[in-house]
């Protein structure tokens, strides 16, 4: 015990004297009281940045028969996805079906150039990574890409939808049918200094109350990671509308729309397009944020609708907002 106290104090005096450290009282982080506003507490002006929401489709090798001819495989939809990315700049992007493989690692090696960077772990395999390059299995990753040059990331981490969400997800749980899982980020912006907790998912295609169980984990687990309540933005494919019980009566009351937060000309364009073989009225693909008393700004909400010819970028289209905070 006398040897752990005397490296503590020579320790701390290193630190003291290499980083001109002192006993003064540490300079509060400026934003870790929510509630002020954009230039209210470092004086720093508001910063604005982008978030995307996008469902690229897994890893197809062969048309689907029941589309006919449409040419939906990943191989020749993948350019677009990184097109759309390019062309779109956001500042952060949660993806979704994006199998570790074929699809995620092409996504970060691609995308490096551009200046993104990755954070995400397939849902049900979180280590010996180098063992799942060649299959696919349960490797899907809900990950997230982002850009340095705009923000910081400070921390992250990945959850299972599940009883244990401090295990990957190896079989379907909470009654739903796939396996489902999240990854959280804690980000600082660069310009103003202000920091975000996000989180990106896929909820499951099964009917309620299966939704609302997987929504009570991402609650329980941005309360555990996101101890300084700091502003929350949630994106993903939910496979659930907004009359929906678990937007009407659940995530609408302490969460803002992005397409509703505006009268923007795309807020009712459907986002799960179903390469336009059955015309879908579904709007299943959100960027969430929580209501802050006008404390975030959003200037912009579009669905981008990206094709070329007949190849679509992916049976969902990718959703994207401007933001200010």
């Amino acid at each position: 015990m006398k040897r752990f106290f005397l490296m503590n104090t020579l320790l701390c005096a290193l630190v003291a004297g290499v980083c001109g450290c002192s006993n003064d009282p540490e300079a509060e982080f400026p934003d870790l009281v929510p509630g002020l506003g954009p230039g209210e507490d470092s004086g720093l002006p508001a910063q604005t940045f982008r978030v995307m929401s996008f469902n690229i489709r897994v890893n197809s090798v062969d048309p689907n028969p029941s589309l006919g001819e449409l040419p939906t495989e990943w191989e020749v939809r993948k350019p677009l996805a990184v097109e759309v990315i390019r062309e779109e700049k956001p500042t952060i992007v949660g993806v979704q079906e994006a199998y570790y493989a074929g699809q995620w690692l092409y996504l970060k090696e691609q995308l490096a150039a551009d200046g993104y960077e990755a954070i995400g772990l397939p849902i049900g395999v979180w280590e010996n990574l180098e063992s799942i390059r060649n299959r696919q299995g349960n490797t899907q990753v809900v990950g997230i890409l982002y850009r340095p040059e705009e923000v910081t990331l400070e921390d992250w981490g990945v959850f299972s939808l599940s009883e244990t969400p401090d295990m990957p997800c190896t079989t379907p749980a909470l009654g739903a049918s796939y396996t489902r899982g999240a990854t959280w980020a804690i980000f600082r912006l660069n310009e103003s200094q202000r920091r975000i907790f996000f989180v990106n998912t896929h909820l499951d295609t099964a009917a309620s109350p299966v939704p609302e169980k997987e929504w009570a984990v991402i609650v329980e687990q941005s309360k555990r990671h996101n101890p300084d309540n700091l502003y929350q933005f949630v994106t993903g494919d939910f496979n659930e509308g907004r009359s929906s019980n678990l937007f009407q009566s659940i995530i609408y009351d302490t969460f803002n729309e992005a397409a509703l937060m505006g009268d923007w000309p795309d807020r009712n364009i459907n986002t799960f397009n179903n390469y336009n073989v059955a015309l879908s009225s579904s709007y299943i693909d959100h960027i969430i944020y929580t209501r802050t008393n006008n404390k975030i700004g959003i200037s912009d909400y579009r669905v981008v609708r990206k094709k070329v010819g007949d190849v679509f970028v992916s049976d969902h289209w990718p959703i994207w907002a401007e933001f200010s905070y």
